[in-house]
């Protein structure tokens, strides 16, 4: 409607206009026509020129400066009855068909959210579950290092005892290469009985202790004389006294023979050598019918 009032007003005011411009050429003939001729004309009437600008100005403002101000002016007349057009059947199904998608879109958002929040919580839970794991492993690993570590000092003192003992051993073997043998026999000559004592070995033989007579009892046998260090290949005698009670002696052999089973007694012989080697040597005791009473010699042994 504004338009074609606009195109209404205009072409009322282009008639205008067009009369003025026949009425003004009209003039301008009738001028030109005078000055070849040299005839008086009256000017035109101001009036008409007048209307002529007016009709101009109107047009202009019509065209320019009214649908500026109409479009400045329509905000502050938002309360009016709107005139744009209605949305067509085909334009709402657009819309509803871009507001479904949206909201499948928000919906599909939605769940890969979800999913996003349920992937960080499978991470977490797996980093947990794995830093436990390294932690087990590591206690494990400082475990099993310190039972190596055990182990190997077990076995380091181990080798250190076995080397230990076999200093031992050879040492031992050493002192009994070296060791005095002592050898013992016996003799009963009337009322005297004695003990000889033989070195067969390649040191001296010093103090010399001569143990109890040995069987499931003991019986004393002294010395009736200190006997002095035995050297090397050298021999030494001595007389005893057996005592058969505490109270009362008899000869050994006799005793041997009528109390004692066959081969169950013995009698162990403490001596040194000159270094101070504590040795030690049992003797078997054997009786015959014709009264010998042999002193079957064990070996040498080291006194622990």
């Amino acid at each position: 409607m504004r338009k074609r009032g606009k195109m209404a007003i205009t072409a009322l005011a282009a008639i205008a206009v067009g009369r003025q411009i026949i009425q003004g050429a009209s003039w301008v003939s009738t001028v030109v026509f005078i000055r070849d001729t040299g005839a008086r004309v009256p000017a035109p009437p101001l009036w008409d020129m007048v209307a002529v600008v007016a009709m101009g100005l109107l047009v202009w403002w019509i065209w320019y400066e009214l649908p500026g101000r109409s479009q400045v002016s329509a905000p502050q007349n938002a309360g009016s009855v709107s005139t744009e057009p209605e949305p067509t059947i085909e334009l709402k199904q657009e819309i509803s068909e871009l507001k479904a998608k949206l909201g499948q879109v928000a919906t599909v958002d939605a769940k890969l959210h979800a999913e996003n929040i349920r992937l960080v919580d499978q991470i977490y839970a797996l980093r947990t579950e794995s830093a436990a794991h390294v932690a087990k492993i590591h206690q494990e690993l400082f475990e099993a290092r310190a039972q190596l570590a055990d182990a190997n000092n077990q076995l380091h003192r181990q080798e250190q005892q076995r080397t230990e003992e076999a200093a031992k051993q050879r040492q031992r073997a050493e002192l009994l290469e070296q060791a005095p043998q002592l050898l013992i026999q016996y003799s009963n000559a009337g009322s005297i009985e004695t003990l000889e004592f033989i070195n067969d070995g390649p040191n001296a033989v010093v103090g010399v202790d001569v143990g109890p007579l040995t069987w499931k009892e003991d019986r004393v046998i002294g010395l009736r004389s200190q006997l002095p260090p035995i050297p090397p290949r050298n021999r030494e005698a001595v007389q005893i006294c057996f005592q058969d009670s505490p109270h009362s002696t008899t000869h050994m052999d006799t005793f041997v023979r009528s109390t004692i089973p066959p081969d169950a007694s013995s009698v162990s012989v403490n001596y040194q050598n000159p270094g101070g080697t504590l040795f030690v040597r049992d003797f078997l005791l054997k009786s015959f019918p014709d009264g010998r009473l042999v002193w079957n010699p064990g070996p040498v042994r080291l006194q622990n």
